[in-house]
């Protein structure tokens, strides 16, 4: 027989285990296996009105969302930091071709500095706009992303 204890959160086989806790509800091998497969997507065991093993999603506690929150903005932070050095090492360098009376810059190069500085603005104010995200309503269970510039 198979059984599933709510108490330890675990599956018992009585011809494996010799001590099968007391709270322990037989399952078929094919509710263990639905189980289990559920618990590696993320959800978990839990029982249900009629005192059986069920599969409910996970809720997470305030801390966890708050831990995803702060990772994602770590993320987004770190994206835009980066997108904002090269583009103003771009800029500045386009700017020196542009002023250097020793060199022609080539027609591409006029061409792409308006777009670099365009994109160089948009990306500076995604920064303040999350810079602000922990002060906005709903930070951390629900933050409202800013759109990330093209």
């Amino acid at each position: 027989m198979l059984y599933y204890s709510p108490g330890t959160f675990g599956f018992y086989d009585d011809t494996i285990n010799s001590d099968i806790p007391k709270d322990s509800i037989e399952v078929t091998g094919e509710e263990r296996s639905t189980l289990l497969a559920g618990q590696g997507s993320l959800k978990v065991v839990a029982i249900n009105s009629e005192g059986r093993p069920v599969l409910i999603d996970r809720t997470a506690s305030l801390e966890q969302v708050a831990a995803r929150s702060d990772i994602e903005l770590e993320s987004r932070t770190t994206t835009a930091n980066a997108k904002i050095l090269l583009l103003a090492g771009r800029v500045d360098t386009l700017n020196y071709l542009l002023s250097d009376k020793s060199e022609q810059p080539a027609a591409a190069e006029i061409a792409e500095l308006p777009v670099c500085e365009a994109q160089l603005k948009a990306w500076r104010q995604y920064s303040v706009s999350l810079g602000r995200i922990t002060s906005s309503d709903g930070w951390p269970q629900a933050p409202a992303w800013p759109s990330i510039p093209e």
